[in-house]
């Protein structure tokens, strides 16, 4: 009999692995004869007027021969051809989604036989923790809630809102985590056991991603000899060096370069098509990671630099470690982090996603 799954997640146009993660996960449960509609949990950005104004005197300054703000008026205009294009991927390829970024009153779940939260931080400390409550599904019986994935984001919990997780994962029907410190955090807190699962976009295998490419932009499919760089943090003076080490001679696709019009008018699809057929790729991304070891890209990792993404880069050692690419990160890997290999994790990941929907 075919469930009517509830899939529920952080809805970001503006970010390209939520939206990789999101299909990934939708495709899993579609795969499985699952009917899945999606919950939208925000709207897309859209720019103020004091935002507008800012950007109009940066425009201006552009015009009167300033380099420097004229960039970055493309990069703000950029911006915004990005999340067009991950709309665009979004109402392709996930299916019904319902717009709950007013709040879930008002919407019939009773139809629902099961809601699925995750992946992405989605347990995240937001604020004072008022989004707690959705990503726990409290809109749902206890029995018809599941966890895939779920990420906290953090290390402890916070003062504020740590009764909220501690009641949102007391009434979990079924928990699994992203990383093995989110499992251990459910343990020190509720005392229960929460399974250590692969994120969703590295359960699919390359062949199921390359599909996708059949899409890409005419712009995507005529780079050739590139190196492909994905920077979400800063590039200090040591990625500068690496990124001109394997560069020699080769041109760089900067996908996060939104002062170019053709880079910033791509999308996820182009992402996956600029990772698997670039010579080299450097990033601070995990998604970017995977997709670099799901292509079989030769690759450097490096640590996000950027104000309090300093404890994210487990996740990405966690991964190097199960896939036997310790040697790729920029600096080595925590010597004393241990982690499962990657078949076993992925074999226990689809066994759990059965069970949830048996």
């Amino acid at each position: 009999m075919k469930k009517n799954i509830l899939q529920v997640t952080l809805y970001d146009n503006g970010n390209i692995g939520n939206r990789l993660q999101c299909y990934a996960l939708y495709k899993l449960l579609a795969d499985r004869h699952c009917e899945v509609t999606l919950l939208r949990d925000r709207k897309d950005h859209q720019p103020d007027g004091k935002e507008i104004l800012k950007n109009q005197i940066k425009y201006v300054l552009g015009r009167l021969g300033s380099r420097k703000y004229e960039i970055k008026y493309k990069a703000w205009q950029g911006r915004y051809s990005r999340i067009a294009a991950m709309r665009q991927f979004s109402e392709i390829y996930l299916g019904q989604v319902i717009d709950a970024s007013g709040g879930t009153e008002g919407i019939d779940f009773s139809t629902y036989d099961m809601g699925i939260v995750g992946s992405d931080q989605v347990w995240h400390h937001w604020d004072d923790g008022g989004d707690l409550p959705y990503f726990y599904l409290e809109f749902l019986p206890p029995e018809k809630r599941a966890a895939y994935a779920a990420s906290f984001g953090f290390d402890h919990f916070s003062e504020v809102d740590v009764q909220q997780h501690k009641k949102g994962l007391q009434e979990m029907h079924f928990i699994s985590c992203r990383e093995a410190r989110g499992c251990e955090l459910v343990k020190e807190l509720t005392g229960r056991d929460a399974l250590h699962v692969l994120d969703p976009t590295l359960i699919l295998d390359a062949a199921e991603w390359k599909k996708l490419e059949n899409d890409a932009s005419s712009f995507a499919k005529a780079q050739r000899g590139y190196v492909f760089i994905y920077f979400l943090g800063n590039i200090n003076d040591e990625y500068k060096h690496e990124i001109e080490k394997h560069t020699a001679g080769k041109k760089i696709v900067d996908f996060g370069n939104l002062a170019d019009e053709d880079i910033a008018a791509c999308g996820p699809v182009e992402f996956l098509y600029l990772i698997d057929h670039a010579d080299y790729v450097i990033t601070d991304s995990f998604h970017c990671t995977v997709f670099s070891i799901l292509f079989h890209k030769p690759f450097t990792v490096v640590r996000r630099q950027q104000e309090g993404f300093n404890k994210m880069f487990g996740r990405i050692e966690e991964l190097l470690i199960s896939t036997g690419n310790q040697d790729k990160a920029l600096g080595g890997v925590d010597r004393n982090l241990a982690a499962d290999s990657f078949d076993s994790m992925k074999l226990r990941s689809l066994n759990y996603l059965d069970e949830i929907l048996r």
